[in-house]
């Protein structure tokens, strides 16, 4: 029987390692990435990608969408890391553990705010302004009820889109993409709405795994919705522009990075329990 728990105690402590591992993987593909931004090496490759975004239709959704990526806000986001923290209490995992997970979440803040004073992508005048025109500006005169009930979805009071809009971000589409000395300077990399949703929703899909066992079906729920809320906030700040493609790809990379090792905390948590 001893030996047994004391397979099940080795196993686990690697997958503990394990998840270490793949933290420095992540955090080494973020930082490769981030020199090939810094030579500015993909700052053509990042702009055509903005010009295929500009090809798509502009529609109400676009409100609804606008609103929805406000979760990755920093007020937002700590009340969602002090709402999945609390479950680590109530799961009785240390409290040094939940410490160090509050202290990541901060780290995480903080990357994010060095990466934007020190890297710095470039997006012609032309473009950065028909990119603006993909994040519904018919709702900034629309009423604050409305701009609420936007959030659920219920956006048939706000007006149609013009469309103009479409017929400028399509032209600008076409023209060749040159970066002179009118381009904006765009410091948004890397895009902390995703660091945050990714790291918050990774480790709740972990905390989802592992303890709503007894219940399949609302696990797999749960998983489900956990992993597109982690890629979709990230997803949406990229598709009404707000963020560079580049800004939530590296964004991602911190998130799963930092999620990783939360992880890898909580398994050694676990561990330390089982041992006693």
């Amino acid at each position: 029987m001893r030996n047994s728990r004391r397979a099940t105690q080795l196993k686990q402590l690697a997958l503990a390692h394990r998840w270490l591992v793949v933290a420095a993987f992540l955090f080494l593909l973020f930082f490769l990435y981030t020199s090939l931004l810094a030579s500015k090496m993909l700052a053509y490759p990042t702009l055509y990608v903005e010009r295929w975004l500009l090809f798509r239709p502009i529609t109400r959704a676009d409100c609804v969408l606008e609103r929805w990526a406000r979760l990755g806000d920093v007020d937002i986001s700590i009340l969602l890391m002090g709402i999945v923290g609390a479950f680590f209490l109530l799961l009785s995992y240390r409290r040094r553990t939940f410490l160090t997970y509050v202290i990541i979440f901060f780290g995480c803040i903080a990357a994010e705010m060095i990466g934007k004073r020190l890297i710095l992508q470039f997006v012609p005048s032309s473009m950065g302004n028909a990119l603006n025109m993909l994040r519904c500006p018919q709702l900034a005169t629309e009423s604050y009820a409305i701009r609420h009930l936007t959030t659920f979805g219920m956006a048939w009071d706000i007006p149609r889109p013009p469309q103009i809009l479409s017929i400028i971000t399509r032209k600008v589409a076409m023209q060749p993409i040159v970066i002179d000395a009118h381009a904006i300077d765009d410091y948004g990399y890397p895009s902390g709405h995703a660091i945050r949703a990714m790291f918050i929703g990774l480790v709740a899909c972990w905390l989802a795994y592992h303890h709503l066992g007894r219940w399949p079906v609302l696990r797999r729920c749960v998983i489900v919705l956990l992993v597109l809320l982690s890629f979709g906030v990230g997803f949406v700040q990229f598709y009404i522009s707000y963020h560079l493609w580049s800004d939530v790809l590296g964004g991602y990379l911190i998130g799963a990075g930092a999620a990783c090792c939360t992880i890898e905390l909580l398994l050694s948590d676990k561990l330390q329990r089982w041992r006693k």
